[in-house]
């Protein structure tokens, strides 16, 4: 994992105002893709043998501190999902509500795109009933494979932390 620090301009938030934000751009140790994402959002890494995938959550303040993620998952022809279509059917599946998946162009790239909506978890200390989430995702194809990128968060969160999920979906550079 590599980061490079940089600095961009973001439409911030709810109120569309704009905000400085310190980004980092992160390289792939697969050199699958680059991407940006604000340099204060955690990261975690999963690697398998025909799969891998990078998480950021964040932001770091604010009511729900860490509650949103955005990751960019690869899936080899070889791994659980063997298409966009199975990806996007196990992810529709077991969500209680879903948009319509619309095929999209991104970046000349004939891409899937769909919300799920999933039942949030009660924690055991906690006495208020559980937020549902939501996750928004591109299904992106790739020569051996296809790229999930995905958005996950509390129904509350969600429209603040998308300004983050746009920015990196215009900086992800997928790999030939």
């Amino acid at each position: 994992m590599i980061f490079i620090p940089v600095v961009l301009h973001l439409a911030g938030g709810l109120a569309g105002t704009l905000a400085q934000v310190d980004l980092a751009t992160y390289r792939d140790p697969n050199e699958r893709f680059t991407c940006t994402m604000p340099g204060d959002w955690r990261v975690q890494e999963f690697t398998g043998s025909s799969s891998s995938s990078v998480a950021f959550f964040g932001p770091p303040t604010g009511i729900n501190p860490y509650s949103a993620y955005i990751a960019v998952r690869y899936y080899g022809n070889d791994s659980e999902f063997t298409s966009q279509q199975a990806y996007v059917a196990a992810r529709i599946g077991f969500a209680i509500s879903s948009t319509p998946v619309r095929q999209i162009l991104w970046k000349g790239r004939l891409s899937l795109e769909f919300t799920a909506v999933h039942k949030g978890l009660r924690m055991h200390h906690s006495t208020k009933e559980p937020e549902n989430v939501r996750e928004h995702t591109y299904a992106i194809p790739h020569r051996n494979g296809f790229f999930a990128v995905v958005h996950s968060a509390p129904d509350s969160h969600l429209r603040t932390t998308d300004n983050v999920f746009r920015a990196l979906l215009d900086s992800l550079t997928i790999q030939p």
